[in-house]
C-alpha cells in the first residue's frame, strides 16, 4: 500500500468515526431535548443538535464521502469497478443527502411539534443504519464486479480477499 493510499485511509477512516459520533451526540441531544415537555426548555437543546449536525456532521459525512472516493481511486478495488465499492458510496451519498436535505434543515425547528420530531429522530437512526450498513460492505467487500477488472494475479496479495 503505497503512502498516498494509506493517508487516505487513515483520513477516511478517521471522518467516518467521527462522523458516526456526531451523529450520535445528535441523536442523544435530541432525544434528550425530546424529553422535555415544554418548547422553551426544547428549543435550545434543538439548536445545539442543529448546530452540531450543520457543522460538524454534514462537513465530516462529505469530507468522508470525497475522501473515501478518492482513496477508491488509488485501490486496487477501483471506483466502479467492485459492486460493494459503489454501492457503499451509493449509501454515503443517501446519506449525505439525507443530512443536507431533510434532517439537517429541521432539526433545530422541531421544538414543540412531536410528530415533526419524531420524524428527525426516525431519520437520525435511518442515517445511523447506513452508516453501518456501509462499514460492513467495508469489512466485509462481498464479491461482485461491475465490468471485467483486472486479473487477480494482479491485485496485490495484501489486498485480495
Amino acid at each position: 500500500m503505497t503512502r498516498r493510499r494509506r493517508l487516505l485511509v487513515v483520513l477516511h477512516v478517521l471522518t467516518s468515526v467521527s462522523g458516526v459520533g456526531t451523529l450520535l451526540a445528535v441523536l442523544l441531544v435530541v432525544a434528550y431535548g425530546l424529553s422535555i415537555e415544554d418548547a422553551v426548555g426544547q428549543d435550545p437543546l434543538l439548536r445545539l443538535a442543529g448546530d452540531i449536525q450543520q457543522f460538524l456532521g454534514i462537513p465530516l459525512l462529505s469530507a468522508a464521502v470525497v475522501i473515501g472516493t478518492l482513496s477508491a481511486l488509488y485501490s486496487p478495488w477501483g471506483l466502479l469497478r467492485h459492486t460493494w465499492v459503489l454501492k457503499k458510496l451509493a449509501l454515503t451519498l443517501v446519506n449525505l443527502g439525507l443530512a443536507v436535505f431533510l434532517i439537517g434543515p429541521r432539526v433545530s425547528q422541531v421544538a414543540g411539534e412531536p410528530l415533526s420530531a419524531w420524524l428527525v429522530v426516525g431519520g437520525l437512526i435511518v442515517q445511523l443504519f447506513l452508516y453501518l450498513l456501509a462499514t460492513g460492505l467495508s469489512v466485509f467487500k462481498p464479491k461482485g464486479l461491475l465490468r471485467a477488472g483486472p486479473s487477480s494475479s494482479r491485485i496485490p496479495a495484501e489486498s485480495r480477499r
